[in-house]
């Protein structure tokens, strides 16, 4: 019978970065479809990340409070709401 053989790298040192700062600036195009994915066919992964803060526009920031509140007084049903998000 073979014998697993595993080898131990050290973590190499990087500089702590403050962790509330954003580190990585991605457009939403390309983080939306897997997210996306994720989402709908429910990743696992995608729940660690669910107490995750976002940096984003301001203008981004006014479209989902706008689609969540018409979705909160019944204006725009659920399904209608993530078809809007989905544009």
């Amino acid at each position: 019978m073979a014998t697993a053989r595993l080898r131990v790298f050290p973590h190499p040192e990087e500089d702590q970065e403050d962790s509330s700062n954003p580190s990585i600036t991605i457009r939403l195009s390309e983080l939306y479809p897997l997210l996306a994915q994720a989402y709908r066919d429910n990743y696992v992964w995608l729940r660690d990340f669910e107490d995750d803060e976002l940096l984003v526009s301001n203008d981004l920031y006014e479209v989902v409070r706008a689609v969540l509140e018409l979705s909160s007084v019944g204006f725009i049903s659920g399904g209608a709401c993530l078809a809007i998000v989905n544009l």
